[in-house]
């Protein structure tokens, strides 16, 4: 057995050796002591000397004087020998017993190791254990690793023992002489210190509220092992100030490697990493009460189950990470690599990257309460279960700060608070920042940032890619203060994914380049309230029905797109209804700097509203500074109902239309309502100034008027809006203020049979060839019919016309 741990010994601290030479270069003392040749002996009523395993020269000292010659080897025992008052043998100093001995109460003991000039040694001296069973005893000072301590007596709210300073616990096992690894203390422990690691011991501080830890600094790290409990720290009460200079590694058993308070814990500073193990809860933080801020210098990594965590079943104060929050690539895992507060939890700020893993709720931050603010330096990716790479608060989250992307993982839910890549709240979001990209995955709701509560402004530096259904959207069931993308905003292969949504009102939405759908309501700008204003940099293009679009149930202030609006094409019997839209209850502004074209329908499924601009109400102002360029199977959808509330005898639906370029199978109708089928609603509805710059080809503009029982505009049966829910004052009539044509008006071949026309009960002037020809109108209303488009050569029929009814 000694040579056993003298090999241990000499593997594991030949590092230290050099050290411990120049610290122990105490040349008096040493001299003193090896002047004595009787060194396994009682000194006095307070002192035993002995000669360690190694060679050192060591001295056990207690304050109380109650050593005799009666009672020194009850209370020290050895490996070989005992005090006897010979040096022949080196010893191995097994226990310190205090029990049973009479004044020990309070005592403290202190034991230094001074390597010998002539028989070697390392400067430290091994204790196996000391036992203070049922006794309160002071400050315990050991020059060397010590394998366990039990101490305290049933008084709980006394201390049980004081200042605990040892270089090492457990490093070796209990070939030292402890009989186990596990100390326990009955009341409070006023510090426990270490120069070096804990290993596998087990330091239980007992007595409810009473046993408390007031600080602990461990000068190494925090190793847990294969059995439960080992390389833990558990107090009953609070636990001060924890410091570990090097790591927190979880074992194979459970609880291992980790601190575990059924009170509060004032605060963690870790320097290196905390790393789960196999064993369940391993390499973890718990405190039943509230814990303090939170330091970690390194990563947080999980292992099994609840590994690689720190949990409260309070609040939480400020969490800095310098790493990253990474949990475990293995299914099994889960709730590892997580932070996590019953309460509120401060500000968190990781360095690196949040992780999420295989298994359930893993690379987690879950607050139960408020989440003061999150700062990622990284990126937050999500992994293949649920809740992974996720962060949830239940009250709501500050400022949101990630330097790198957000990334939507694989998970299988269909709940958007438990799916991965994702920033989700039950209240409200402060801001969030995303110097990155915002990208889902294949997993539902993924990679996303939703609040249940308002949401401030968002501010996104690179593109919003979808991904499966809902993923990678940016959504509020609230406010959403405002939105700024400076790529693109790009669907997915899944419904509403790559979306920006509000249910109530949404601030500025600016996205520098395009906004391209493809699968079902994918790409899609919508609030089920009003929108302040949505600019788009590049098109807005549609895919599948409900992608690329834009969409408020009220107003929609103001809307800048510097590209096209191209609605989507279908074929062969699948249906396709609103792509490339822009849809709105009342539009400010408008201005369009491409042009507006609409899809292809070569379909026999439904087609409607593809490449178009509906509004519920009325457009203050429509400028686009390309063309509309509809096509034989689908025309361009401009429409508008009119006035909420009209004054007078005025009813504008659409105030200004400015088209720089042509048209071409346009229908531009106020009037009628928003819905698929142009429904008749306003007999009453009003246009102002027409300008078009190019040509009028194959296209209608109509205010107030239904077509006859052909379906048709431009003929004799054309009439004004009439039936049941439709808004007709007799002092108020339809009205287009003026229409200026910049080329010629012209429809389709002859043999056609369409119609197309100008149509209101009254068209204040029409002037074409950019108002160079003006037309001879009739003042009032109901009085005008003019053929505008003549046949040519058999070519173009007169299917076009000026007709007020």
């Amino acid at each position: 057995m000694l040579r056993s741990i003298r090999s241990i010994w000499q593997s594991v601290d030949r590092k230290m050796k050099a050290s411990s030479l120049r610290r122990r270069s105490r040349t008096g003392n040493a001299h003193a002591l090896e002047s004595r040749t009787l060194l396994a002996s009682l000194v006095s009523a307070t002192k035993i000397s002995y000669q360690d395993a190694d060679g050192d020269n060591v001295t056990v000292t207690l304050s109380k004087a109650v050593l005799t010659a009666g009672n020194v080897n009850s209370i020290f025992t050895f490996d070989t020998g005992n005090v006897n008052g010979s040096n022949a043998t080196k010893q191995q100093l097994r226990s310190i017993n205090l029990v049973g001995v009479a004044g020990i109460s309070g005592t403290t003991i202190t034991t230094a190791a001074v390597r010998s000039s002539t028989t070697g040694g390392d400067g430290f001296a091994a204790l196996g254990q000391i036992n203070a069973t049922g006794i309160d005893i002071g400050a315990v000072t050991i020059d060397g690793d010590l394998g366990r301590i039990l101490a305290g007596d049933a008084t709980t709210t006394t201390q049980g023992l004081g200042a605990l300073k040892v270089h090492s616990m457990g490093r070796y096992g209990t070939l030292s002489g402890a009989t186990n690894l596990n100390t326990v203390i009955q009341g409070k422990l006023a510090s426990l210190t270490t120069k070096s690691d804990v290993k596998d011991v087990s330091i239980r501080v007992e007595g409810s509220v009473s046993g408390r830890l007031d600080a602990v600094t461990i000068g190494g790290s925090l190793i847990g092992g294969v059995s439960d409990n080992s390389g833990l720290i558990l107090t009953e009460g609070d636990l001060g100030p924890v410091a570990v200079t090097g790591d927190v590694i979880g074992g194979g058993g459970e609880s291992s490697g980790g601190f575990k308070s059924d009170g509060k814990i004032s605060s963690v500073t870790v320097k290196r990493t905390i790393v789960g193990g196999e064993g369940f809860y391993s390499g973890a933080f718990y405190s039943k009460l509230d814990m303090g801020t939170v330091n970690i210098t390194g990563n947080v990594q999980g292992g099994a189950f609840g590994s690689g965590k720190i949990q409260s079943e309070g609040k939480v104060g400020n969490v800095t990470i310098g790493g990253s929050l990474i949990g475990r690539r293995t299914s099994s895992s889960t709730h590892n690599g997580m932070i996590e507060s019953e309460g509120d939890m401060g500000a968190v700020k990781i360095t690196g990257d949040v992780v999420g893993g295989a298994g359930l709720s893993s690379g987690n931050i879950h607050c139960g309460g408020k989440l003061t603010s999150l700062t990622i330096g990284g990126s937050l990716i999500g992994g293949s279960d649920l809740s992974t790479g996720r962060v949830f608060s239940s009250l709501g989250i500050g400022a949101v700060t990630i330097s790198g992307s957000i990334l939507g993982g694989s998970n299988p839910s269909t709940q958007a608070p438990f799916s991965s890549g994702i920033v989700y709240t039950d209240g409200k979001i402060a801001s969030v920042t995303v110097e990155g990209a915002l990208r889902g995955g294949a997993g539902y709701f993924s990679g996303a940032v939703h609040s249940k509560l308002d949401m401030g402004a968002v501010n996104v530096a690179g593109s919003v890619y979808g991904g499966s259904f809902l993923a990678g959207r940016i959504q509020s069931e609230g406010k959403l203060a405002s939105v700024t993308i400076g790529g693109s905003l790009i669907g997915g292969d899944g419904q509403n994914s790559a979306s920006i949504m509000s249910s109530q009102d949404m601030g500025p939405v600016n996205i520098s380049k395009d906004v391209i759908g493809t699968d079902l309501e994918s790409a899609k700008i919508s609030s089920s309230s009003k929108i302040t204003s949505v600019t788009i940099g590049g098109s807005l293009i549609g895919g599948d029905s409900g992608s690329g679009i834009v969409v408020a149930t009220e107003e929609l202030t103001t809307v800048s797109i510097g590209g096209d609006i191209r609605g989507g094409s279908a074929s062969g019997s699948a249906e396709l209804n609103a792509s490339g839209l822009v849809r709105a209850k009342r539009i400010g502004t408008l201005t369009l700097n491409g042009s507006l074209i609409a899809g292809t329908d070569n379909t026999s499924g439904q087609f409607t509203n593809n490449g178009a601009i509906r509004v519920s109400d009325d457009i203050a102002n429509l400028t686009i500074k390309g063309s509309v360029i509809g096509n034989s199977t689908n025309q361009v959808l401009i429409t508008a109902r009119g006035q909420v509330s009209p004054s007078g005898s005025t009813d504008l639906a659409i105030g200004k239309l400015t088209i720089n370029g042509r048209v071409e199978y346009g229908l531009i109708v106020a009037g009628v309502t928003s819905s698929a089928v142009l429904t008749s609603s306003n007999a009453d509805a009003q246009i102002g100034p027409v300008v078009i710059g190019g040509d009028w080809i194959a296209s209608s503009l109509i205010s107030g008027a239904a077509p006859g029982v052909d379906g048709r505009y431009g003929n004799a049966d054309d009439v004004k809006m009439s039936g049941g829910g439709v808004k007709d004052v007799a002092t108020v009539s339809s009205k287009i203020t003026s229409i200026v044509i910049g080329g010629q008006v012209i429809g389709t071949p002859a043999l056609v049979g369409d119609h197309f026309g100008f149509v209101a009960e009254n068209i204040g002037s029409f002037k074409v060839k950019g108002g160079t020809t003006t037309y001879s109108l009739t003042a009032g209303n109901s009085n005008d019919d003019i053929l505008l488009s003549l046949v040519f050569g058999g070519l173009i029929g007169g299917d076009t016309r000026l007709n007020e009814i």
